[in-house]
């Protein structure tokens, strides 16, 4: 059962951390901001989302959320989310058969 909800805390984070990005406005290169600025944040998360390339770098240290990559990232998420439940179903369905 923890595992399970380390999942949904670590989905909660990521949200949250996505958040902040989207409410100071760093959507492009000229807007991008410190990480520091917003506040406590996991810095392996942070790096997590910079290898999908969710956050981009600009100059410095500076980061800003690409829009397109998170739109991708989250369809790969559901994807991989609805292969996972499907199996369930079907294991379910096999064994009360």
């Amino acid at each position: 059962m923890n595992f399970i909800k380390n999942i949904f805390r670590g989905l909660k984070r990521e949200r949250e951390l996505i958040g902040k990005f989207r409410e100071a406005g760093a959507y492009t290169f000229d807007l991008s901001i410190d990480p520091k600025e917003i506040g406590d944040i996991n810095i392996s998360l942070l790096n997590k989302l910079i290898r999908k390339r969710v956050l981009e770098r600009a100059e410095g240290s500076k980061l800003f959320l690409n829009d397109r990559e998170l739109l991708k990232y989250r369809m790969e998420k559901s994807k991989w989310g609805m292969i996972f439940l499907l199996f369930i179903l079907g294991v379910i369905i096999l064994f009360f058969r």
